[in-house]
This record gives C-alpha cells, structure tokens and sequence, in this order.
C-alpha cells in the first residue's frame, strides 16, 4: 500500500497556487472577516486542487485518500485562512 506522497505534494502545490492566485483577485475586497474568507478560498482552490489529483491518481485504498487526497484540503484551508487574514485585511493608508 502506497501512502500518497506524491498526490500530497500535486494537491497541495495546485492547490496553494489556485490559492494564490484567487487571493490575488480577491486583495481590493472589503470581507468582514478576511480569515473566514481567506479559509473558503482556500477550501474552493483546494477542492479543484483534489477534482485534479482523483482524475490523475488510480489509487483508491483507505490510507492513501485520507492521507493523500484529503489532508491537502485541510492544508490548503489553513493555508487560505492565515494568507487570507494577512492579504484580505483592511490596511490603512
């Protein structure tokens, strides 16, 4: 049985550019908590991120989806919450 380091690593570095790139897009928004909008982003990039990964991996044993597939969403989400609370934050000028 194989763990999943490889589909680890392509979920979570799609996942944290899809990230990125929609918290790019989302910087000039005004959201009333930028950590709990910096989290949803974080959760939808890494959803596309695993819709990506399921179609390339043909594994499908219990340790191998929880640890390959499924610990990137929460990765990711953490990732969307602490970029999000510092990118998404009002700043004054």
């Amino acid at each position: 049985h194989r763990v999943g380091y490889r589909c680890v690593a392509l979920g979570s570095a799609t996942g944290a550019i899809l990230l990125g790139v929609t918290l790019y897009l989302q910087r000039n928004t005004m959201p009333r908590s930028p950590w709990v909008m910096g989290a949803a982003l974080g959760a939808a990039s890494a959803a596309w991120s695993a819709i990506f990964v399921v179609l390339w991996c043909p594994l499908t044993n219990a340790p191998h989806v929880c640890v390959g597939h499924v610990f990137p969403i929460f990765l990711i989400t953490l990732l969307g919450a602490l970029v999000g609370s510092k990118v998404l934050a009002i700043r004054s000028r």
